[in-house]
């Protein structure tokens, strides 16, 4: 929600951007190289954030704005084994492990990512927080991040030769 309202344009905001002008071209929207900023434009314009509410009030849903919406403050960090760069996210086990935290039922639960693809990390950095009101599914979330690593490091690239 944060992204639609404005308040902030990150990685997230601008791979969905690209995916967005992507299907935008593919559908004939608009011309071939001019999705990404159509995307974008309505983003800032606000129109995005407009049709969302359309789509939540469609399906029954309660509008809310990101002030509304909170994680709980039960959480377990997730720390690095050791340093290195992120080469991969691995996005199928971070919503396992959302999921048994127990997103989507606890609207308190869920993943907040501290790092994403291409940073370099220290050993012990935080990786990711897994948030959620039931003590128990935290800690199985916990075993389940733990033993599954969905976070794959590679070495890292001191200096290139040419």
């Amino acid at each position: 929600m944060e992204i639609l309202e404005g308040k902030i344009f990150d990685n997230l905001a601008q791979k969905s951007c690209q995916l967005a002008g992507t299907l935008f071209e593919l559908t004939g929207k608009t011309k071939k190289g001019k999705g990404y900023s159509k995307a974008v434009e309505l983003l800032k314009t606000g129109k995005a954030l407009k049709k969302m509410k359309e789509i939540i009030k469609a399906q029954g849903g309660t509008i809310n704005s990101s002030k509304k919406i909170k994680l709980s403050s039960k959480k377990i960090e997730i720390l690095s084994k050791k340093s290195g760069k992120v080469e991969r996210l691995d996005l199928t086990l971070l919503k396992d492990i959302a999921r048994t935290a127990g997103a989507p039922v606890d609207p308190k639960a869920g993943l907040m990512l501290k790092i994403e693809e291409d940073d370099v990390i220290e050993k012990g950095q935080v990786l990711f927080e897994i948030h959620g009101e039931n003590q128990r599914k935290l800690e199985i979330a916990k075993m389940l991040a733990l033993k599954n690593n969905p976070v794959k490091l590679g070495g890292v690239v001191i200096e290139k030769i040419i």
